[in-house]
């Protein structure tokens, strides 16, 4: 194991630890992903039609992107920990400045695997079925963890750009149009003409789409390779930026 690497987890085991010593964040966060996912049942279940499968089966990649989106703190904690001068006593350390910042997005992404474990055990209690083959399985599973990392990259930039909690809190629920003008919760079909094109082609629709190829069935090829091409430029153009901007402070 690297010296970097292991600067990174050491930071990753600081946020968590941080994070368990505030229980009532810890159980919001798990809690508003589970709400979320029997609301959406309650109100679109009987009312949005999914052909060739159950509503639940459609709509709980999206409930996972969601929680991703909108439970990953990294925006509020890095404003924070930049406005009490922690940031400034990891820049005066011999650390690299990507070292400090993949240690704040490994324990997102740590967060993101276990609300998903719990995400996915309460939907099989409600019926909710996995309807491919392991390795597509395991496919998504990485998808997930991909898609936590990269968010996190994103919001780390909003949270040092932005260097205030409130507004970063506020910036990072901007992701949210995206996931509604996706086929996270209705059929694309449905939405008007002049909107189709962009759902169909945005980063979190693919990503949404992949998810539920993968674990209901089906050629998953497609949407899988555009996953990897939205990850992997994104991840060419956030790392570096974010970096960067830590860096300069």
């Amino acid at each position: 194991m690297t010296a970097e690497l292991t600067v990174a987890l050491v930071i990753a085991r600081r946020n968590l630890t941080r994070l368990l010593r505030t229980p009532r964040l810890v159980v919001l966060s798990s809690l508003q992903p589970i709400l979320f996912l029997l609301l959406y049942l309650a109100v679109f279940g009987g009312a949005v039609e999914t052909p060739g499968m159950t509503y639940i089966d459609y709509v709980m990649p999206a409930v996972v992107v969601q929680a991703i989106l909108t439970g990953a703190t990294t925006a509020v904690a890095m404003a924070v920990d930049l406005r009490s001068g922690m940031i400034d006593r990891f820049r005066s350390l011999p650390i690299d400045p990507l070292t400090v910042l993949t240690g704040r997005t490994f324990a997102d992404v740590a967060r993101a695997a276990v609300v998903t474990a719990l995400l996915v055990s309460l939907a099989a209690a409600l019926g909710y079925r996995l309807g491919n083959d392991l390795v597509w399985v395991l496919c998504a599973s990485l998808l997930v963890l991909i898609f936590a990392f990269l968010v996190s990259w994103l919001l780390v930039l909003v949270g040092v750009v932005v260097g205030d909690p409130e507004t970063a809190q506020l910036a990072g629920l901007l992701l949210l149009p995206l996931l509604f003008a996706s086929s996270a919760f209705v059929p694309i079909s449905t939405m008007p003409e002049w909107l189709q094109p962009f759902a169909e082609n945005q980063p979190i629709n693919v990503v949404v789409t992949a998810l539920r190829t993968m674990t209901e069935g089906g050629d998953a090829r497609h949407w899988l390779w555009l996953s990897v091409a939205w990850a992997v430029g994104g991840a060419v153009a956030l790392i570096p930026t974010a970096t960067i901007a830590f860096g300069r402070g």
